[in-house]
């Protein structure tokens, strides 16, 4: 027998904290913020987004956060045919992220999509204050133990720091399964 979720309590006496619905229900959305990664989760982070953006007549901006340029000791900014590696998989995350936009602009909704290169935690925060973003929505991996502690958790760290309500989409709910599925180099 499924319990439904009430309204969450703190456990002082008089303090009663909104039911997560009720604040996304009652908020003023000026922009959904979506972070994709083109990882198998990303479809069902993009399409979460989309019709949550639909729902409260919002514009919806993808943001992907490439990573940095790569650092070479000695080299400058890196032997040639790495900048132009590095240049062609920018490119093309730039036409994957458009491409998604337009889909969505064609459905109706009033959508942007943005590449920006850096650190994805700090990026992910400085785009939702800056775009004035009532919801963020980001996929999980769900990695853990060694992995997480390595690799880190971009999730974790938004949820830290977030200046808004944010929905996690874990890796489990990825539609279309196998690896590389939502990649924008999965079609090579």
């Amino acid at each position: 027998m499924a319990r439904r979720a009430g309204p969450v309590r703190s456990g002082r006496a008089g303090d009663r904290r909104a039911h997560p619905g009720e604040l996304l229900a009652s908020a003023r959305m000026k922009a959904i913020l979506a972070a994709i990664d083109f990882s198998p989760v990303s479809d069902r982070v993009v399409a979460l987004a989309a019709e949550l953006a639909r729902h409260f007549r919002c514009p919806l901006r993808l943001l992907h956060v490439a990573a940095e340029e790569p650092a070479f000791v000695g080299y400058g900014p890196g032997p040639q045919p790495v900048r132009d590696q590095r240049a062609r998989d920018l490119r093309a995350e730039h036409r994957a992220i458009q491409e998604r936009a337009a889909a969505l602009r064609a459905e109706g909704i009033e959508a942007v999509g943005l590449l920006i290169q850096g650190i994805a935690v700090e990026k992910i925060l400085a785009e939702a204050r800056a775009s004035g973003a009532g919801l963020l929505v980001l996929g999980s991996h769900g990695r853990s133990g060694l992995s997480r502690l390595l690799v880190g958790s971009v999730s974790e760290g938004v949820l830290r720091h977030a200046p808004c309500p944010v929905l996690v989409v874990p890796a489990a709910m990825a539609a279309g399964g196998g690896e590389g599925a939502g990649s924008p180099d999965a079609s090579r």
